[in-house]
């Protein structure tokens, strides 16, 4: 009777064990069917782009800060999404209205690109009047980027400030003296 028990033991264990291994094999059913990944939102569109036409056109007037990308280069798409937060705040603080920001394609615009120098993506170069000023390289996130801009626009203001100030100090001065003149001419009269 034991050899029987010891028997009917070791066959439900058996079965047991087969039928755990049967309920832990996975089938292709089990996995979630991978979904087609959606695009990418093509940032671009959202952004000024400058283009060598428009850059010989209008970037020889005023201050221009440049993004050479290139959508050939990963850090250059991860940059974009920068780019595209830097120009929103931008736009938010009127900085724009004192500093021209846009985007050069180098994919697109690949022989521009190389009259420029450029030899990496990205490179943030500033323009004043069509001439290379700086190229920006110390930058961590978009918060380092958009500190220079500010802190570029803020000396540039300062100047159209203080150009601002000597023609309205002109015109104080100007004004006094036809003032002065004007009160002369009017004594002049009453006393005719």
């Amino acid at each position: 009777m034991t050899i029987l028990k010891n028997y009917f033991i070791i066959v439900i264990l058996l079965l047991l064990n087969v039928l755990c291994i049967k309920g832990n094999e996975i089938e292709e059913d089990d996995f979630p069917k991978p979904q087609k990944l959606k695009e990418s939102i093509d940032v671009d569109r959202y952004l000024k782009l400058l283009g060598p036409e428009e850059f010989n056109q209008h970037g020889q007037e005023g201050l221009w800060f440049i993004f050479y990308g290139s959508k050939t280069s990963i850090k250059s798409e991860t940059f974009t999404y920068m780019w595209f937060e830097i120009q929103n705040q931008a736009d938010i603080e009127n900085i724009t209205s004192i500093i021209n920001l846009a985007k050069v394609e180098c994919s697109k615009h690949a022989v521009f690109c190389k009259e420029q120098n450029i030899k990496h993506f990205p490179t943030l170069l500033l323009y004043n009047e069509g001439k290379k000023e700086n190229e920006f390289k110390d930058y961590m996130n978009s918060d380092d980027v958009l500190n220079y801009i500010r802190k570029i626009a803020g000396k540039y203001n300062e100047t159209i400030i203080d150009e601002d100030e000597d023609e309205d100090n002109d015109k104080k001065q100007k004004n006094k003296k036809s003032k002065g003149k004007n009160q002369r001419l009017m004594i002049q009269l009453r006393w005719i």
